[in-house]
Parts: structure tokens; C-alpha cells; sequence
């Protein structure tokens, strides 16, 4: 039983963790990562919410690194056609 306890607390610290992420890039980041896109509403916001707790560590590595800051997420990427970073 001491495994599965571990596991749980596991999954729910990366869910704690990914709620907190999640808010504060929607709140304060999805215009830093996307500058272009100039008002985001918050049906958007709410669409995003789930998306940026579930992969919270990709989202807080961009949103700290700052990678996409200029000209948006996918600039120079593989994507766009772009020779990337």
C-alpha cells in the first residue's frame, strides 16, 4: 500500500502544481506568449486552463525561457517553415 500512496501524492502534487501554472500563465502569460494575438478572452482563457495544467512543465520551461516571445510561439519553428532555435 506504500507505493500506491506514493503514486497518488505524486499525481495529485503534479495536479496542485499544474492548477497553480495553469492560472498564472492564463491570467498573466498567454499574452507574453502570444503578443500577436492582442486580447484573449476569457472563454479562451478557460479553453486554455486545462491544456497548460496538464503540460505545466513545457508551458512554465517556454513561458521562464522565454522562447516564442517574438513573433509568437511557433516563430522559426519546424512548423512555420522557420530554421528554428
Amino acid at each position: 500500500m506504500g507505493a500506491a500512496r506514493i503514486i497518488v501524492a505524486g499525481v495529485e502534487l503534479y495536479g496542485a502544481v499544474g492548477l497553480v501554472v495553469g492560472l498564472g500563465f492564463v491570467t498573466l502569460g498567454v499574452l507574453r506568449a502570444m503578443p500577436d494575438a492582442g486580447h484573449v478572452t476569457w472563454g479562451a482563457r478557460v479553453l486554455l486552463l486545462p491544456g497548460a495544467a496538464v503540460l505545466w512543465p513545457w508551458v512554465l520551461g517556454r513561458w521562464v525561457l522565454g522562447r516564442g516571445l517574438s513573433g509568437g510561439p511557433l516563430s522559426g519553428g519546424p512548423l512555420t517553415g522557420g530554421t528554428g532555435p
